[in-house]
């Protein structure tokens, strides 16, 4: 998962010595690609004026209708987002996730990356996916996109737009040099969708049961995965506690008995 370079975003002075370095043996940093990628790496130290990493910071209609227009506009569809619509896969993308991931795509194309949505939202049904549950997706909740046009794996674009991705409050947890996931990103430090989930009791194989139902257990997967993972703990915890608490009264009972029979001769 990748860890938090915190509330400025600023990145490890190794891994943008590693960056510069690997942009020098490329000849990536020759001409008008020098100043690009040090202006990335300059700026990923500031804010963006709106901090998109606050899930409670109020988002319009306008802006909600905006951003999936420019995520349509911007898409390389898929298989999976032709079977269903390009504009039905983004539409059940959840509304703070797509506006964070339309303003990240248009600093990355602002700085010449041509980045796009590949695959968006995806039933279980479809069977695509690296999970043998396909439940466990989070593209299944609206909650992850994989992206087109930021580079190969462990390339300097990738770097870059990996970055750009933090700045605005998005996740890409497996990291800009993993070979199959490089490409994957999420407004949520959550990996996996696990059985008792809440997140669960929103879709079918097919898909939501209902977008606002879906949309509001998302949200608190984006406001705190950590700490919505501790009550989940802590609620089975308590559940483990009461089912221990009564197989040791049982005992205790049983051992009252046998201590007040009579003992064989």
């Amino acid at each position: 998962m990748t860890e938090s370079w915190g509330r400025q975003g600023r990145p490890p002075a190794a891994l943008v010595t590693a960056a510069l370095f690997l942009a020098l043996g490329l000849g990536w940093l020759g001409g008008s690609n020098a100043y690009r990628i040090l202006e990335v790496l300059h700026r990923s130290n500031e804010l963006p004026d709106d901090d998109g990493s606050c899930p409670t910071h109020s988002r319009s209609p306008t802006e909600l209708a905006e951003a999936r227009s420019y995520l349509i506009q911007t898409a390389s569809p898929s298989y999976t987002m032709a079977k269903q619509g390009s504009e039905l896969a983004i539409e059940r993308l959840h509304p703070e996730f797509a506006i964070r991931l339309a303003k990240a795509l248009r600093e990355g194309r602002d700085y010449g990356l041509v980045a796009g949505i590949f695959s968006a939202y995806r039933p279980p049904a479809f069977g695509v996916g690296g999970f043998s549950d396909k439940f466990n997706s989070l593209h299944a909740y609206g909650l992850a996109v994989d992206l087109s046009g930021i580079g190969r794996p462990g390339s300097v674009e990738a770097l870059w737009w990996h970055e750009i991705a933090a700045k605005h409050g998005l996740i890409c947890p497996y990291g800009h040099h993993d070979k199959t996931e490089w490409n994957h990103c999420q407004p949520t430090g959550l990996k996996a969708v696990s059985a008792d989930d809440p997140l669960r009791q929103t879709i079918t194989a097919d898909g939501p049961v209902s977008l606002e139902a879906m949309f509001e257990a998302g949200t608190s997967a984006i406001a705190n995965p950590a700490m919505r993972l501790t009550l989940l703990a802590g609620r089975n915890n308590a559940m483990n506690t009461a089912v221990d608490g009564r197989r040791r009264r049982d005992d205790l009972i049983c051992e009252a008995v046998a201590w007040r029979m009579p003992q064989q001769t």
